[in-house]
């Protein structure tokens, strides 16, 4: 995979984000739906959703929807 390299604004506070153009893990659909956030205005809870989300989705347990 090329890594490729974007510019973007944090959907909450506007801030520089500097993100991959898709997902390094395959895991576009939880890109798409997790926006693109800091670390600044990701909350502790916000960030556990995903984690658990992220290690579902590698282990195979269960389809991620977009």
């Amino acid at each position: 995979m090329k890594l490729r390299l974007v510019e973007v604004a944090c959907q909450r506070c506007g801030r520089q984000v500097t993100t991959t153009a898709q997902s390094l893990l395959g895991l576009d659909s939880l890109k798409r739906q997790w926006g693109i956030l800091c670390q600044g205005c990701v909350t502790g809870e916000e960030r556990y959703l995903l984690l658990q989300e992220q290690g579902r989705a590698l282990a195979g347990r269960e389809e991620v929807k977009p």
